[in-house]
């Protein structure tokens, strides 16, 4: 059994999303001072790696907190999206994976974005679905979504479309994956999971796939 770390660290000069508080670590307990040590963690709840609630964008909706522990883990497909593809990701192959689609918990677009994490164009350019794409995944009986991007919509989006599509069907969105290239296999185990605190809106994960035999799925 193969396990793979799909999460970004988490540091003080770390991407984040325009506008939001770096994270900061800072030392709050010394060997010197106390005889062993402990770190401050001070982060927004969306900070690298991390998972989306429905309750991140429409009120009332269900937070993190509100699933049960399941609703974090199962088997993923990894479907494959090069930037050389093209800014969207359209409906039509989609629809053409309907089957393998069908047998998944998870849908994780590995885009191979992730490789510009720490430049200024990790910002700019990343696939995005199509309206007609997301909708086509809300037919199915997903858990969530993944992509190794910074969002599902445009930075300056002032509506953020894909997410309200995704996130009103229940979907949780797994958004700055990593790795996804070092998984062997379309399908693999995944798991996101978040902190457990009361109405989270989101929260860091630290995301693995773990690979599995072929004659498994």
């Amino acid at each position: 059994m193969k396990v793979i770390d799909l999460s970004h660290f988490i540091n003080k000069d770390m991407p984040v999303f325009p506008g939001a508080a770096q994270p900061e670590l800072i030392p709050a307990m010394t060997f010197e001072q106390y005889g062993f040590v402990e770190t401050m963690l001070h982060m927004m709840s969306h900070t690298g790696t991390h998972v989306d609630a429905p309750s991140h964008m429409l009120k009332g909706a269900p937070s993190l907190d509100d699933y049960s522990i399941s609703k974090f883990f199962g088997l993923a497909l990894i479907i494959d999206h090069p930037l050389c593809a093209g800014p969207k990701i359209e409906l039509k192959p989609l629809q053409q994976m309907s089957e393998k689609i069908g047998r998944a918990e998870f849908v994780l677009f590995n885009t191979t974005h992730s490789r510009k994490w720490g430049a200024e164009d990790y910002f700019n350019h990343f696939p995005l679905l199509t309206p007609e794409a997301a909708k086509f995944l809300t037919s199915f009986s997903l858990k969530g979504i993944g992509v190794d991007a910074i969002s599902f919509d445009e930075l300056m989006s002032e509506t953020s479309p894909i997410h309200h599509i995704l996130l009103s069907s229940g979907l949780i969105l797994i958004e700055n994956l990593t790795n996804l290239n070092g998984v062997k296999g379309e399908y693999c185990m995944f798991a996101a999971l978040p902190l457990k605190y009361k109405n989270a809106d989101g929260s860091p994960v630290r995301a693995i796939a773990i690979e599995m035999a072929k004659d498994i799925y």
